[in-house]
């Protein structure tokens, strides 16, 4: 994957920059296991990854981070 690449359209997209910021993506954060996140990316545990991802997708304000991810792409696809 061409990360820098991702970085770039990323940055690019005002509204996924919203959406990193909002009161949804900010309750996540102080959610998730920041040390079992760097473990699994630092050894290349994809299924942990996916475990954490999921577990903080599940809950009410991951469902909308991920809604507005949704609608930003979309708008911008």
């Amino acid at each position: 994957m061409e990360f820098d690449a991702l970085k770039r359209d990323l940055e690019g997209n005002a509204a996924l920059r919203a959406a990193a910021g909002s009161p949804e993506a900010q309750s996540l954060m102080r959610r998730l296991d920041a040390a079992a996140l760097q473990e699994a990316a630092r050894q290349g545990d994809t299924a942990q990854l996916r475990r954490l991802l999921a577990q903080a997708l599940s809950t009410p304000e991951g469902q909308r981070l991920a809604q507005q991810v949704r609608d930003a792409v979309r708008r911008d696809g």
